[in-house]
């Protein structure tokens, strides 16, 4: 374990082949660092412990030390230390593959991830190291990282794309696909904005790699339905204006059509849905 300043101290002396650090920058390569440190060596990097801010995780007593540079490089660490070079290149890793990647992209990519979302907005939002640990340990380095953070932010928007789709079926008229067909409910609108937005959290808060495709529509007798690709499974849940729901599950030569008697995001994503997107 190290000193937490030291290592801020050594990624702002260094940084400054890499483009420097703000201190939101700063903040997001310690935690970066941390992860990947953690994932591979098994242990703590740092003798203090993340937050989940609004910015994302931060180390209270860093932010404090360099918030007086707001949006700005660090010119000078506020400690003297020296280079601990047991980690350097690690630091060069994380510089390096980070230099043309905004702060504020770094920033958001944390909310997609489940160290911060398990823990903002919460009592206690201290992030545990387990936390980190385990996220990190889905990646090998810093650009299957990267790559991941960019999916995750792109699935994230569809998600809110796919919500306001819903909201405007409210606009829909009987007869939109032909003269039988029957526009869905407003319960059916209200229950599957809230299936999207649950299941889109429950995606984004666990450790996986492989993000579901979401397609949706209304069913002509009256209903909505959503089915999730998940490589080459697939899971579609059907609710009609009546209230009668259903789930029907493809994977493989495996195929069953269930009655399910509401639609529960939770279990639906952990009976169903988790063992595909960890697979």
């Amino acid at each position: 374990m190290y000193d937490t300043d030291a290592v801020a101290s050594n990624i702002i002396e260094i940084s400054t082949d890499y483009g420097g650090v703000s201190p939101l920058k700063l903040q997001k390569t310690l935690y970066i660092l941390s992860g990947f440190y953690q994932s591979k060596n098994k242990e703590v990097l740092l003798n203090r412990s993340f937050d989940a801010w609004r910015h994302g995780p931060v180390i209270n007593g860093i932010y404090h030390d360099y918030k007086s540079h707001r949006y700005t490089n660090i010119s000078n660490p506020v400690k003297d230390f020296k280079i601990i070079t047991d980690i350097e290149d690690l630091i060069v890793d994380v510089l390096s593959s980070t230099r043309n990647v905004d702060a504020t992209i770094l920033s958001e990519m944390t909310h997609v991830e489940p160290p911060w979302l398990l823990k903002y907005g919460r009592p206690f939002t201290r992030i545990n190291n387990d936390l980190i640990s385990n996220y990190f340990g889905l990646f090998d380095d810093m650009n299957e990282y990267l790559d991941s953070g960019h999916k995750r932010l792109d699935f994230r928007e569809i998600g809110k794309k796919r919500k306001k789709y819903i909201e405007n079926l409210s606009d829909l008229k009987d007869g939109w696909d032909g003269e039988n067909s029957i526009k869905p409910s407003a319960e059916v609108i209200k229950k599957f904005q809230e299936l999207v937005t649950n299941l889109v959290f429950m995606t984004l808060s666990n450790n996986i790699k492989v993000l579901p495709v979401m397609v949706m529509g209304p069913i002509p007798r009256g209903g909505f339905s959503i089915e999730f690709r998940i490589d080459d499974d697939i899971f579609v849940v059907r609710r009609l204006n009546s209230g009668e729901y259903s789930l029907e599950v493809m994977q493989g030569n495996y195929y069953c059509d269930y009655k399910i008697d509401d639609c529960d995001p939770e279990k639906i994503f952990n009976d169903f849905m988790m063992g595909a997107l960890q697979a």
